[in-house]
């Protein structure tokens, strides 16, 4: 590749890099994505110490949210 056209390739990737003043903005989560955690949390077993360690929730928040859990996830066709 010729200097010239270098420099202008490099001139066309910088003015399309995102200035440093724009903070970053992930992308949003694609739909479901939180109930699909919940659940795979929920079926190995770990969503209890998730809401006790992570949340902090008291231990009868734990108890009805894992009631909930097992009311919501009961019956789910895990084969998708």
């Amino acid at each position: 590749m010729s200097l010239p056209r270098l420099c202008g390739r490099i001139a066309k990737l910088e003015a399309r890099r995102p200035s440093p003043e724009e903070p970053y903005c992930p992308p949003e989560p694609p739909e479901g994505w939180y109930e699909e955690v919940w659940r795979l949390l929920w079926q190995y077993g770990h969503l209890e110490i998730v809401l006790r360690e992570t949340f902090e929730l008291p231990d009868e928040e734990v108890a009805h949210q894992l009631e909930e859990a097992a009311r919501y996830f009961a019956g789910t066709d895990w084969s998708r």
